[in-house]
This record gives C-alpha cells, sequence and structure tokens, in this order.
C-alpha cells in the first residue's frame, strides 16, 4: 500500500487518458456525443474526466503496478474501511483474473462491452464493500440484498441528496463527500450513468447471480464475461435467460456524404447509450425505460469534414417490431424541437432504427438507406430464452 498525493493521482489520470484518448481522438467523440445529445456542445472531455475521476477516488488499485495507492488521508474510518476493502477487492480479482487481460479481452469499437464488463468489477467490489459496512454497524447479513436494492434502484437525485445528508452529518470531515457529489451533479447523463451504474446497479447484479449460484457463479462472470449493457441492467433476465446482443457491422459511408468527409468514431453505444440519450433529449424515465428495454444491438458512427461539420449516423436493432416502433415512436417525440438545424432523420424498417444527425441538406435518407443495406449481422449463438 502507498500514498499518492492528489496531485500525483491527477498527473497519473491525464497520462493515462492520453495514451487511452490522444487529443484529436478526444475531440472526435466530443463532437460526436454532442451531436447525438450524450454531451455538451464543446465539451473538453478529458480535462473533465480528470477533473471527475481525481474528485471521486478516495484510494485505487493499480493493476499495471500490482498496486494500491491511497489518495486521501486524515479521513474518519467510516470512510476509511468500505473504501480500502472496495480497493483490496480490485486486489483480489487481479490476482485471481488478471483485469488487465479481462478489459483487454473486448473488441476494439464496443465501448458498451466494456462497459458491462465495469459492472462486474465494481459491483463485487461494492458487494464486499456494503457486506463490510453491514457487519460493521451490527446488522442482520439477511438485510445485505434489501440494501443494495436500495441503493442500486435509487434515481441520481436520492443518491445525491444522500451523499449530502451523509456528508451533513460527518461535519468538516465530510467535505470530501460533498465536494464529489457536487461534482458527480454536474456530469452529462451518459457519464455519470457510465462512473456510477457499475457500483451500485453492478452490486445487484452480483447479488442476483450470487443468490441463483453462489460464489462459482460469481466467478464465472470473469471468465464468461456479460456483453452488453442490456444484460446487466436486468439482472433477471441476465441469470434465467442469457439473451446475447446481436452484433452489427457498417462499412465507411463517407462516400455517401460526398468528397472529404471521414469517418471519425465508430462504436457500439448500448442500452446505456440509448437510454441516456432519450433522457438528455428531454424523456421521461416511464418512456425511456419503455423505449429501450428491447434494445438487442447497436453501431454508431460518425463523420467529419472538419472540426465544424459532423454527422453521425446511429443504426439499432430491436427484440421486436414493436420495441422498435416503441423506440422510434419517443425518439421522435423528444426530437422534434431540432427542426431547423442541420438534417436530421429517424426512420425505421422493421425491427432496425436507423437515427441520422447533421446531415447536409438530401443526405440524411440516403444515409439511412445506405446503413439498412450494408449493414451486417452477427447473430448470437445463443437466442434469446434458451440457457447458456
Amino acid at each position: 500500500m502507498k500514498h499518492k498525493t492528489d496531485e500525483a493521482f491527477k498527473a497519473f489520470l491525464k497520462d493515462g487518458l492520453d495514451k487511452e484518448l490522444p487529443d484529436a481522438k478526444a475531440g472526435a467523440i466530443s463532437r460526436a456525443y454532442a451531436r447525438l445529445g450524450l454531451l455538451p456542445a464543446r465539451y473538453e472531455l478529458k480535462k473533465e474526466l480528470v477533473a471527475m475521476l481525481a474528485g471521486q477516488a478516495l484510494a485505487y488499485y493499480d493493476p499495471n503496478l500490482g498496486t494500491f495507492f491511497v489518495v486521501k488521508v486524515g479521513l474518519p474510518d467510516m470512510l476509511v474501511g468500505p473504501a480500502m476493502l472496495h480497493e483490496l477487492g480490485h486486489a483480489l480479482q487481479d490476482q485471481r483474473f488478471d483485469l488487465k487481460k479481462y478489459y483487454g479481452d473486448v473488441e476494439k469499437g464496443d465501448e458498451d462491452a466494456k462497459n458491462a464488463r465495469k459492472f462486474v468489477v465494481e459491483g463485487e467490489a461494492t458487494y464486499l464493500m456494503l457486506a463490510y459496512a453491514l457487519k460493521q454497524q451490527g446488522m442482520d447479513e439477511g438485510m445485505l440484498g434489501t440494501i443494495i436494492d436500495q441503493y442500486g434502484n435509487m434515481s441520481r437525485e436520492q443518491m445525491s441528496g444522500l451523499e449530502k445528508q451523509q456528508a451533513g452529518a460527518l461535519g468538516e470531515d465530510g467535505k470530501a463527500i460533498a465536494d464529489a457529489a457536487k461534482q458527480r451533479d454536474a456530469l452529462p447523463l451518459y457519464l455519470y450513468r457510465s462512473l456510477i451504474d457499475p457500483y451500485f446497479k453492478g452490486a445487484i447484479l452480483i447479488s442476483k447471480v450470487k443468490e441463483k449460484g453462489g460464489w462459482k457463479a460469481v466467478d464465472e462472470l470473469f471468465t464468461n464475461p456479460p456483453t452488453s449493457t442490456h444484460q446487466v441492467l436486468h439482472p433477471d433476465k441476465f441469470v434465467d435467460r442469457r439473451e446475447e446482443p446481436v452484433v452489427l457491422s457498417l462499412p465507411d459511408l463517407g462516400s455517401v456524404l460526398g468528397d472529404g468527409w471521414k469517418r471519425s468514431i465508430e462504436d457500439c453505444l448500448g442500452e446505456l447509450g440509448a437510454a441516456s440519450a432519450l433522457a438528455e433529449a428531454g424523456a421521461k424515465d416511464r418512456e425511456v425505460n419503455r423505449a429501450t428495454r428491447g434494445w438487442r444491438g447497436d453501431r454508431f458512427q460518425a463523420y467529419e469534414k472538419d472540426e465544424k461539420s459532423t454527422v453521425t449516423v446511429w443504426l439499432s436493432t430491436w427484440d421486436r417490431e414493436k420495441d422498435a416502433t416503441e423506440f422510434e415512436t419517443v425518439w421522435n417525440k423528444v426530437r422534434e424541437e431540432k427542426k431547423g438545424e442541420p438534417e436530421s432523420l429517424v426512420f425505421r424498417k422493421d425491427k432496425d432504427v436507423v437515427l441520422v444527425e447533421g446531415a447536409p441538406e438530401g443526405k440524411a435518407q440516403a444515409l439511412a438507406d445506405a446503413a439498412l443495406e450494408k449493414v451486417q449481422r452477427k447473430e448470437p449463438a445463443v437466442k434469446t430464452g434458451e440457457k447458456k
């Protein structure tokens, strides 16, 4: 165990992000996600990520060094103990399953699958942390599942309110909690959910898996990991019947746009991305849940001519035509205010929905048609409803 100052930790984060997200790539992601509504316009992604991550961590485990670092010192035991146990949990995961390999095995261009693995890694560590806190407070171990469900199903506002209440009760010692809560309050929803959901909704996943198959079944999540956020956001469906996604791939559609257009970003956004985009556009929680629960696969691309011209193409496929129609309907409802901006289109064909944002005049439908004509699908080996 070692100590790392706040400044040294920020430098460590910046160095890691510089390697993972060079400035050009970070800028392209920011512009593409802003076009879709996942990030605000002109969002400085790397700068905000460093500030956010530096403000959240009390301690962390570095799998590259196999070392546990403490970042914030002098905090009360009630904060330090659970945080230490959480990070020691990561050290044990790394010893048994090699966390670098676990994350590194994800195919390039599948952020959704990588996010799903975070639910396993952070969810198990959070499960252990909450179990420890329960024992320290002398509470009945049988309450653990109930407490995990309560935390995992809290709204963003409820979670923030609870943290601020806890911070207030600790007085000056609670300043770190209050500052971290304030930072999270300012995050765009997609970044917030990518950060927080793996901890508490991930703990629900671990709880459900352990309840059915014990720790052996939890271990299998590291050797046969989930492949989509759809799976980990719906633990009951995942445990009872593992619904694998349809893997979509698209060729470069730049020729549809014309000379000078180049593909800048390609990824899978998953149910987490779809839900965040709808919510950021103004859909209510009930509409979001109804419109995204039938997600089955997607492919997201961005094209740029220069930094002021970004076009996005997002093709998604759904369990049933009814689910696709639901997504199409809600998206159309919340995107009505886009009229008058660069061309926007929501187009459905059977179980597929194509969203085009920011296209030059007359190009949106051509892009949608090309995406539907040229998409390739890899159907899952395990069909919906079959046991794995």
